[in-house]
């Protein structure tokens, strides 16, 4: 029983929409006097309802689509989040640790009695290099983000060989090993980018 119709109507033609002979909703048309559609008017009709059924099949799919590739990006974004934050994480520790572990050895020298000033000294300078090493290490990650070219500049590769023994430090004396260096002298500096020169996995 179709309720909705005006009850001033006289003639009802209604069309399904049809998707795979699923109703998908319908097109009426009405008339206030008796007067039959004709053939040619109903074929009209159904031609009609057959283009409306494509478009709203095709709008359909198209949301479909837009809220599929809504879900990707999120995902996407997601999943960069969560590969920056272990990037952040991987090259951040190793400074964080070399200055926990030079901060413990100032202590220790300055227990001594006397205290050892020169040794705390050099270790302060050390703790100091550890953390402009950090901001380095996330001016990059920034720089990484907005797309910036890597920051080339002269390296003197002894000094950055040193520079990864000294942040593989605290991991190195935990598992009992020890690290000896022996390096060649007057080695010719090179260009490149030191923070991503130090990194090691």
């Amino acid at each position: 029983m179709i309720t909705w119709l005006n009850a001033d109507l006289r003639t009802c033609l209604v069309v399904p929409l049809l998707n795979d002979n699923e109703i998908v909703g319908i097109i009426t048309l009405g008339r206030k006097k008796v007067q039959p559609f004709t053939d040619k008017q109903i074929s009209l009709f159904r031609d009609f309802a057959a283009q409306a059924t494509i478009a709203l099949e095709s709008t359909r799919r198209e949301r479909q689509y837009r809220e599929m590739q809504s879900e990707l990006a999120h995902a996407n974004r997601v999943a960069t989040m969560g590969q920056l934050t272990a990037s952040v994480v991987h090259e951040i520790k190793q400074p964080i640790a070399a200055a926990h572990t030079n901060a413990t050895a100032a202590l220790r020298f300055l227990d001594k009695s006397p205290p050892d000033v020169a040794k705390v000294r050099e270790v302060l300078t050390c703790i100091a290099d550890d953390t402009n090493r950090a901001s380095d290490v996330v001016d990059r990650i920034g720089s990484l983000i907005k797309k910036a070219p890597p920051r080339k500049e002269v390296v003197d590769l002894n000094a950055a060989i040193l520079e990864v023994t000294a942040l593989a430090r605290s991991e190195v004396v935990e598992t009992g090993v020890t690290v000896g260096t022996q390096l060649a002298g007057e080695l010719p500096r090179i260009h490149c980018d030191r923070v991503q020169l130090s990194r090691h996995p």
